[in-house]
């Protein structure tokens, strides 16, 4: 077991070894001048070789890489181009609404995917099973944006029930508020992946039953 974590472990570096190379390559390879396009069009010569010094680009390829590097793991990821404010400022920002629509959609998943799955396992012979097993196949089949707007028509045009403008702008000062601005698209997340995981959940709860040791636990009268 501790050379198969090992191995992984390994295996996981390298691989974010490789991804940081390429992504470097990316943007310093790629034709253009990035301090040109941040100085514009009216900038002078001198003007975009401040930019480039600034930035560092004027280093060699091998130090700017380890400089790239050394400012992911110290958070500081540079200043965006277009508004000119702290990249991670504008990450976590983003967090504030991203990360809980993530555990809520999640949560939904569960909350649908485990007791079904479950019961339509345990039922496997049932026409509800059934019913629920195609429910799921076709519901795992919808795409995202189509089912979004389904919801925006039912859940907030018809019968106005949910916003749908989007996450306030006063944030989660007013929590509930928050919360019911993202609640249907974590209904719209949470419904297509509890889809997808209530057919795992199926499958591994047959297995468990189809164990040898549970059809003879059964057998003597356990449930």
């Amino acid at each position: 077991m501790s050379r198969f974590l090992a191995v992984r472990a390994l295996t996981l570096v390298v691989g974010l070894i490789l991804a940081s190379l390429i992504i470097f390559a990316s943007l310093r390879l790629l034709p253009g001048d990035v301090a040109q396009v941040i100085g514009g069009t009216s900038a002078s010569a001198e003007q975009v070789a401040a930019i480039r010094d600034r930035l560092g680009l004027d280093r060699p390829l091998f130090t700017q890489y380890f400089d790239w590097l050394g400012g992911i793991f110290a958070g500081e990821l540079g200043n965006s181009v277009v508004s000119g404010t702290p990249i991670a400022g504008e990450i976590l920002q983003k967090a504030q609404v991203t990360v809980p629509l993530t555990l809520y959609s999640l949560l939904i998943a569960l909350a649908v995917a485990l007791p079904l799955g479950v019961f339509a396992a345990y039922r496997r012979h049932a026409l509800s099973s059934r019913a629920m097993s195609v429910l799921g196949v076709i519901a795992a089949a919808v795409p995202a944006v189509w089912a979004g707007l389904i919801g925006i028509l039912v859940f907030s045009s018809w019968l106005g029930w949910l916003p749908s403008q989007g996450f306030p702008r006063s944030g989660w000062a007013d929590p509930l508020a928050a919360l019911r601005s993202l609640t249907l698209p974590a209904l719209t997340i949470g419904l297509i992946e509890g889809a997808i995981l209530f057919r795992f959940v199926k499958s591994a709860t047959l297995s468990a039953i189809g164990a040898e040791h549970v059809r003879t636990a059964m057998s003597r009268g356990y449930t």
